[in-house]
């Protein structure tokens, strides 16, 4: 047997392996954002089921776009509806649901050194603002309260990084690597004791649903079944609640 052969079979055993061992678990892409109830409403649906789950965290949009590309997996968690939506229309989603409600903030070092304490305040000369990158749902609710707000332009001169993910976005602001960043209320509340929070003016802000999608392309819908009603019972709930989303929940037609 030569040694291109033996690199063709070890890789058909791999690629059978690993599909062998995805049945029977449930293999989830969710926003980054979302890590820490995430990984609590995994392990707590582990520990009842017995059934494994396997999270891809990553920017919504670039999730969006490996499952178009890769058409694997089984369930989608986005940090704006309108990513699930896009799926749902190109007959990617057999179900979806609305299960929580994002609210962008401002986040700041807890000292607060550049003396930012409002909306408008991030306009000012000489401050240094990240924000995320548009692949990511956080960067494209930024860009559209910048756009709701008429200060497109105007902030660009302030906009020192984008970066790929709302994670990445508060790590910078716990580093001090900038004055200001825009973030998700949920992600204040992960750091609360080293971050000031600064509220945007509901006239000002847009609130976002996240949402939670079946792949129709689901090789364990039973399994993906049973995480669908896990996450959207009261034991979800009160995970989302506990770390600072506010709750909802409806099964959208």
């Amino acid at each position: 047997m030569n040694k291109k052969s033996t690199i063709i079979i070890i890789t058909l055993i791999l690629v059978l392996s690993i599909n062998i061992s995805a049945y029977g678990d449930v293999f989830i892409y969710s926003a980054a954002g979302l890590m820490k109830p995430m990984e609590e409403i995994a392990k707590n649906f582990e520990d009842e089921t017995d059934i494994t789950v396997n999270i891809q965290f990553n920017a919504s949009g670039v999730l969006m776009n490996q499952i178009k590309t890769a058409k694997q997996g089984d369930i989608y968690i986005a940090a704006d509806s309108w990513y699930v939506n896009q799926l749902f229309k190109e007959d990617m989603l057999t179900q979806r649901y609305i299960i929580a409600k994002h609210t962008p903030v401002i986040i700041v070092p807890k000292e607060n050194k550049s003396n930012i304490n409002n909306f408008s305040d991030i306009l000012l000369p000489n401050k240094k603002v990240i924000i995320a990158d548009k692949s990511a749902a956080i960067g494209k609710v930024t860009q559209e309260i910048f756009e709701k707000n008429k200060i497109t332009e105007e902030i660009q001169k302030n906009i020192i990084s984008n970066a790929e993910t709302v994670n990445k976005v508060e790590m910078y602001i716990l580093l001090k690597q900038a004055d200001a960043g825009i973030v998700w209320r949920a992600n204040y509340f992960e750091n609360s004791e080293e971050l000031k929070m600064i509220e945007i003016p509901e006239e000002k802000n847009i609130i976002k649903d996240i949402s939670i999608g079946k792949l129709k392309f689901s090789k364990n819908p039973e399994e993906a079944e049973k995480f669908l009603d896990y996450i959207t019972s009261q034991k979800g709930k009160d995970i989302f609640q506990k770390y600072g989303y506010n709750n909802y929940n409806e099964k959208v037609k």
